[in-house]
């Protein structure tokens, strides 16, 4: 994958705000390889998958995405089916994934904090 030079600058920024959350997250691995541009890797006991990442936003996406599974996982406001939410879980992603937008240079921390806002939305619980 090519990257122009603004958009690999944005992706390592990116890359570099969340590198705290990344490193040592057990089941969430993203590699760049000079020859493949960014690459998100699923490791499963019997399954491997790899991904292209084809800008910072999709970069961004992954992230969010995973913030909110790391949540949703903690069952901190009961069970529920995949793919629902309860907003106490939203929430709590929100203060995660602000944590580390916060870590952005001002140019780009408005545009994805803005972004963010609409990574959550999806079927919401009441509770």
């Amino acid at each position: 994958m090519t990257y122009t030079p603004e958009e690999k600058k944005r992706m390592d920024t990116i890359f570099d705000a969340f590198q705290d959350y990344i490193s040592p997250h057990p089941s969430f691995h993203i590699l760049y390889l000079q020859k493949r541009g960014y690459i998100h890797l699923t490791i499963e006991k019997s399954f491997v998958d790899a991904e292209d990442i084809i800008d910072a936003d999709h970069l961004f996406r992954l992230l969010m995405m995973e913030i909110l599974n790391d949540v949703m996982e903690l069952r901190m406001c009961g069970d529920h089916f995949a793919g629902e939410r309860f907003p106490c879980e939203i929430d709590e992603a929100l203060r995660r994934a602000n944590g580390y937008i916060e870590r952005l240079p001002i140019e780009m921390r408005e545009y994805y904090s803005s972004a963010l806002q609409t990574c959550f939305k999806n079927p919401v619980l009441e509770g």
